[in-house]
């Protein structure tokens, strides 16, 4: 699947479910070419700390962290 939809296609992004809910995820690391992972505000630690012992599968140049949902840009201006 994931070759053919790279034969036709630029960019190709799967969203998967929380780290610590699904082992989606590491199943399709072999697949990937980059990995983000977003970490809402206000996550406990524990939970950061628990989804990178699973992105520790991930080589380091292809995983990146996208901080989201800061309460003080929430679009109340």
């Amino acid at each position: 699947l994931f070759e053919h939809l790279r034969s036709r296609y630029d960019y190709v992004v799967v969203d998967c479910p929380p780290l610590i809910e699904s082992s989606v995820l590491t199943s399709l690391i072999p697949y990937c070419d980059d990995v983000v992972a977003v970490v809402r505000h206000r996550t406990k630690m524990t939970a950061v700390e628990a989804a990178n012992e699973v992105l520790s599968l991930v080589p380091a140049d292809r995983l990146s962290y996208v901080y989201s949902f800061d309460p003080e840009s929430s679009g109340t201006r």
